[in-house]
């Protein structure tokens, strides 16, 4: 369930906010646009070079946006309405 969640709002930022870059080089994009405040914890005081692989942060990365999404579906929020909101108070 948790895992549908992200993958779906994985494709709309590959698809939407990221689309414009080549995959190899859009990680960082993506992994941001999934979920801001995972992002941060894992991965934005080192960010991932264009096509690097880094299999213990995106473990980490990926248990971060799970949880997330575990703690949103208790509190009756969607996954992607919170990172919604985020973007709209950000402007």
């Amino acid at each position: 369930k948790y895992d549908r969640m992200w993958k779906a709002r994985k494709r709309e930022c590959e698809k939407s906010s990221c689309g414009h870059l080549v995959p190899d080089e859009a990680m960082n994009c993506i992994n941001e646009c999934i979920s801001e405040e995972c992002y941060a914890d894992i991965f934005a005081a080192n960010p991932l070079e264009d096509g690097e692989i880094d299999t213990e942060r995106t473990k980490a990365f990926t248990a971060c946006i799970r949880r997330e999404a575990r703690e949103h579906s208790r509190s009756g929020a969607a996954f992607h309405e919170k990172t919604e909101l985020k973007k709209e108070r950000a402007r």
